[in-house]
């Protein structure tokens, strides 16, 4: 299949497919870019990027290509819990959360070239968002009113107060 472009982007696209209709290999400007699926049907590589991926489940658990590596980290429901981007085994950002026993997230902690941030996120009694903090400081706040067939939500940050329905 293919498919041809004009207007600021000039080019012609190639795709090619496999017996599940899955694309195998994307064509453009003289390149081509193969893709490979897993005995399931699961995405295991596009182009130079491979993807492994957790045996029992099939979660995506690290993407690597070249100097760029990511890797994951999931819950027993499948939320992703932590995340690392890294260059040249390096890490550039990686970040982690806590979640209560509902699966609300209740802390995140952020990490960007060394210097790590931590947020807080605390709910009222009927699970509404209600504050954030970062690094122990209120940031954002939340009010909620419940007006018949009209619920309000309100978000006060950095001085500003918004109001939406």
């Amino acid at each position: 299949t293919s498919e041809t472009l004009s207007g600021t982007l000039n080019a012609a696209l190639a795709y090619e497919y496999n017996d599940d209709f899955n694309v195998t290999e994307f064509s453009y400007a003289g390149g081509a870019e193969p893709y490979a699926y897993d005995d399931d049907g699961l995405l295991i590589q596009a182009g130079n990027y491979t993807i492994t991926r957790n045996v029992q489940n099939g979660l995506p658990v690290s993407v690597g290509g070249g100097s760029l590596s990511l890797s994951r980290t999931f819950n027993g429901y499948a939320e992703i819990s932590a995340q690392n981007t890294a260059i040249s085994d390096s890490s550039k950002y990686s970040w982690y959360v806590t979640r209560d026993n509902t699966g609300r997230i209740t802390a995140r902690t952020e990490t960007i070239g060394g210097a790590t941030t931590e947020y807080g996120y605390f709910y009222d009694p009927t699970g509404r968002l209600k504050q954030v903090t970062k690094d122990g400081v209120l940031v954002e706040e939340y009010g909620y009113e419940n007006i018949p067939y009209d619920a309000r939500a309100y978000e006060i940050s950095l001085g500003r107060q918004y109001c939406w329905i």
